[in-house]
């Protein structure tokens, strides 16, 4: 749900953290992002956009998230573009 927008915060200021970082870090800098919750993953990156479903067995109370972050940048990335 984070992932769309959704927060467990009351204001209408809330939600967009993540969803800006994440198309930040993968359409701006070349990154790749992954997210591993409850019962399932996401894996974002220039050439996938996949959410897979875990085994009932496999099952994470809590969130993870990882984010390749690239040591160059592409020549024509503007961060104020993102925000």
């Amino acid at each position: 749900m984070a992932n769309d927008g959704f927060s467990t915060k009351d204001s209408p200021e809330r939600g967009y953290g993540l969803n800006t970082s994440r198309r930040l870090l993968t359409k701006g800098m070349g990154g790749d992002f992954f997210m591993l919750s409850g019962s399932a993953f996401y894996r974002l990156s220039k050439d996938h956009d996949e959410v897979v479903e875990l085994p009932k067995t496999i099952r994470w109370d809590g969130t993870i998230v990882l984010m390749r972050i690239p040591v160059t940048l592409p020549e024509h990335f503007n961060i104020y573009e993102y925000i």
